[in-house]
């Protein structure tokens, strides 16, 4: 068993343990993170978030609150939580992500270009709004390709290849971070929806 964790990461599959270096690594917008780490980060994010809705709803029921089908239950609290949590750690290892691609960190703000979308509301039947449309949706798209290249093969000008380089910590507190962050959009995501109900 400790010689399975001492072995190196190659660097394929979904490691729980990216995410939680993600966490680890919340305020740091300095170095690289690899293919791997930030789409752990995201798909297991992804499964936190799920996970802190279905406990959320536990929670209601247990106080013998049955959410409406309109009604902005403990999911959708817990959904929130977890949204406003992950936001600095999720900008954070999109800008490393950029850096191992050999682009600046300022790219991420690729994503605000739905913001053109106002543009094209004012006047809808305007070609012109064709245009804002295509514009808007064309940041994110930009975005996620640079998310899906493979990162410069050798040192950049933002530090070291993360994959031949120092490996992140291979700690077994991983699944205990988990739980509390789940625990705690739960829990926030019930004590909400009990409050505005």
């Amino acid at each position: 068993m400790a010689a399975e964790r001492d072995r190196p990461d190659d660097g394929r599959g979904l490691r729980c343990r990216y995410w939680l270096d993600c966490w680890k690594k919340a305020f740091k917008f300095s170095g690289r993170a690899r293919r791997s780490e930030y789409w752990s980060f995201v798909i297991w994010g992804f499964v936190a978030n799920m996970m802190a809705g279905a406990v959320a709803e536990t929670i209601l029921a247990a106080f013998g609150r049955a959410p409406a089908a309109a009604d902005a239950g403990g999911a959708t609290f817990a959904s929130y939580a977890y949204s406003v949590l992950a936001a600095v750690p999720g900008m954070a290892v999109c800008v490393r992500r950029l850096h191992d691609t050999g682009r600046t960190g300022w790219f991420y703000f690729l994503l605000l270009t739905p913001l053109a979308l106002i543009g094209a509301m004012a006047d809808i039947k305007s070609p012109v709004a064709i245009i804002w449309l295509a514009l808007a949706f064309s940041g994110p798209v930009v975005l996620l390709y640079y998310m899906c290249q493979a990162g410069d093969g050798d040192e950049n000008k933002f530090g070291e290849n993360p994959k031949t380089g120092a490996s992140a910590s291979t700690d077994a507190g991983g699944l205990a971070c988990i739980l509390a962050v789940i625990a705690v959009c739960a829990v926030a995501g019930a004590v909400c929806a009990l409050i505005a109900g």
